[in-house]
């Protein structure tokens, strides 16, 4: 009953993060300015290079496109002259790390095995701001991933008939461009925080 109610717990608190990501329906198109100035930081921790596979402007580039993807299908416009609202970006991070975990299954030839695992974790934060003077908030999203070890089937091992058992421990490795697809949806999730912002704001 105890492991019921955690389990539950847990998956409520996930759904409550997830809704902030969620943009909110603006029932009207609102003219916002945003500035596309941003100070990044890329930082790496650990013993993988995932991060260095693109440049600082690719991820800005990236972030800026999931942003305004995340606009387009929300009701934002934006322009250079007479916006309602003013959007900044005050800060995009990009932090790289490693750890390892260690198989602990007493049926499988890899018990004892250490796999050196992958993490990202990117942050953005910024203001939105209400032209004539009215309403100012401070907005931030984040966007994380981390490799795992598994001992599910790849598709290689169903065709070839493999780890039926699934006593066979594998790393879910991150592609080359894990990096520059986690800042277009950090991107994206800063878009949507931003709308839910402009919608407490025009109410």
């Amino acid at each position: 009953m105890i492991k019921s109610i955690f389990s539950f717990c847990i998956v409520f608190t996930l759904i409550i993060l997830q809704s902030c990501y969620v943009s909110k329906t603006l029932e009207r198109d609102v003219k916002v300015s945003l500035s596309e100035s941003i100070a990044m930081s890329i930082s790496n921790n650990g013993n993988s290079t995932f991060s260095s596979n693109y440049s600082e402007e690719e991820y800005k580039k990236a972030f800026i496109e999931g942003m305004k993807a995340e606009f387009a299908s929300g009701h934002i416009i934006l322009v250079d002259n007479s916006p309602e609202f003013t959007v900044s970006i005050s800060e995009f991070s990009m932090i790289e790390s490693t750890k390892t975990e260690t198989v602990s299954d007493s049926d499988s030839e890899d018990n004892g095995k250490v796999f050196e695992l992958s993490s990202l974790s990117l942050n953005a934060k910024g203001q939105v701001v209400k032209v004539d003077g009215t309403d100012s908030r401070d907005w931030w999203a984040d966007k994380s991933k981390d490799e795992k070890v598994t001992n599910s089937r790849s598709g290689g091992q169903i065709i070839t008939g493999d780890n039926k058992d699934n006593n066979t421990y594998r790393e879910k490795e991150f592609s080359d461009n894990e990096a520059l697809d986690l800042a277009r949806k950090c991107g994206r999730r800063s878009g949507a925080r931003i709308i839910n912002d402009i919608v407490k704001a025009i109410k």
